[in-house]
């Protein structure tokens, strides 16, 4: 990796309340030892839309990618915010210790590069790693957003019963994954704040973002 000069770090918070950071190989030593907590980290599957941090834009990941999770949208869960400091300041992941406010370079240069997945974590012959694969094939977060952007097309342009068909689908969809991951608390007894991580977002907090409701 190239060398950069970062600025010194304002400690002004801005970074660590507008989205957690992907997680890399590197940072698999701080999961193991539970400096990050697994039920602090949320599974971004293949095929969903995400925003690209570095610049801003929207994309659809063609991999999946774990970071640490928003859990009630006020910023990384390490952020105490009286006084502002990082709790795992000195141990936190490989992308805060990259960024500089000033220059991305350094951030841009390992942004995409030796990212964690959840197999790395859980190992190849782990009955979660099945699961969570399962789940990937059964509910495909591209085909449920697809269906989920029909409805909301529709619904903007004053054309709700066209999309019926779509909703009942979608619901139906919804239903049958909401099952899938009660049987699976019931057959693993892992804690419910560990499926972010495992099964990634649950199809209602999916939808979500395209002003659609589900129960």
């Amino acid at each position: 990796m190239p060398e950069y000069t970062p600025s010194a770090c304002r400690r002004c918070g801005t970074c660590c309340r507008q989205g957690g950071p992907a997680l890399h190989h590197e940072d698999k030593p701080l999961i193991e030892c539970n400096v990050i907590e697994v039920m602090n980290i949320i599974t971004l599957r293949r095929g969903e839309t995400v925003r690209d941090d570095p610049t801003g834009t929207l994309i659809t990941l063609d991999e999946e990618v774990l970071r640490l999770s928003l859990p009630d949208g006020s910023g990384c869960p390490y952020l105490q915010t009286t006084p502002l400091a990082c709790t795992i300041h000195g141990s936190h992941p490989l992308e805060c210790r990259v960024l500089s406010c000033t220059d991305p370079r350094a951030l841009m240069d390992i942004y995409t590069t030796n990212r964690l997945q959840r197999v790395d974590l859980l190992g190849e012959e782990s009955e979660l790693i099945a699961a969570a694969r399962y789940h990937d094939e059964t509910f495909p977060a591209k085909h449920i957003l697809d269906i989920a952007r029909r409805i909301a097309k529709e619904i903007k342009h004053g054309m709700p019963k066209d999309c019926r068909q779509d909703i009942e689908t979608l619901t139906d969809i919804a239903s049958r994954e909401r099952a899938f991951r009660m049987t699976l608390l019931e057959h693993t007894q892992i804690p419910s704040t560990h499926l972010p991580f495992l099964l990634g977002r649950s199809i209602p907090t999916l939808v979500t973002p395209l002003g659609l409701k589900l129960s």
